[in-house]
This record gives C-alpha cells, structure tokens and sequence, in this order.
C-alpha cells in the first residue's frame, strides 16, 4: 500500500531548560611568573567545578556558585543589550595545551599557550518575567 500512520506527534512541555554558556579564553603568559598564573588560574576553577565532602565523607557539598557579569570599562557599568546570566555552576573546564605550537618555556618546561574553556548552567530555569528583567 506504500503508506503509514501519521503518528500526530507533538511536542508536550514539562518545563523550561536551563541555559548554559560557555566562555573560551586564550592565555599566552609572557615569563615565568605569567605561566605560574595561568596554571593557578585553571587549577582555581578545576578545583571550583567539583563538589566538597562532608566530614565523615558520606555526603556532597554543592560546587561553588558563581555570579556572572559583562561589564565594560573602569566605570563597571553593565553592558546593555547582553542578557544577564543567573547564577550559574562551572559543569566542564576544558584546556589546551600550545594548540598552535610545540614551543615550550625553558625554565619550568611549561607550554607558551593555554586555551581555558568554562562552560557554566544556570541554577534556575527562567520564566518571561527573567526574560522582561534582562536575563
């Protein structure tokens, strides 16, 4: 007969999602000292992604939260037309390691690019009023 039942298939909603953003960011330390940061920058956030123990290390803490902002200049005012992020958990911490290169520095042997990306989710689902408030 060469033909089917159309299925009626809708799509139902339960809820809304939660966002999620991600951020890359290119370091390329020019000393010795500049590539001791870059390393205590990634460890700060590998270390912030993941949960803590409680004392008898049969439960988990929630990760930190963080508080997002895109602010320009030294006058720290907000950026319009950029939504505004709600508070948010880093879920993943990417890094690569001299992704155009093989040089690295002498001293401490330590690659001359990192690429840092943070991708972050929302903690809340937004509504149409988040939306009207900027989010």
């Amino acid at each position: 007969m060469q033909s089917i039942t159309n299925p009626q298939e809708f799509m139902l909603f339960k809820a809304p999602g939660v966002r999620q953003f991600s951020f890359t960011f290119n370091m390329i330390p020019r000393s010795a000292r500049e590539s001791d940061e870059v390393i205590d920058i990634i460890q700060y956030f590998r270390e912030r992604m993941y949960p803590t123990l409680t004392a008898n290390d049969l439960m988990y803490n929630f990760p930190e939260v963080f508080t997002i902002n895109f602010k320009r200049g030294t006058g720290n005012k907000r950026l319009e037309g950029v939504p505004r992020i709600a508070e948010a958990a880093l879920s993943n911490a990417t890094t690569s390691f001299n992704p155009n290169s093989m040089s690295y520095f002498k001293r401490g042997n330590r690659p001359v690019e990192v690429g840092l990306t943070l991708s972050f989710q929302e903690l809340m689902p937004l509504s149409q009023k988040n939306i009207k408030d900027g989010f």
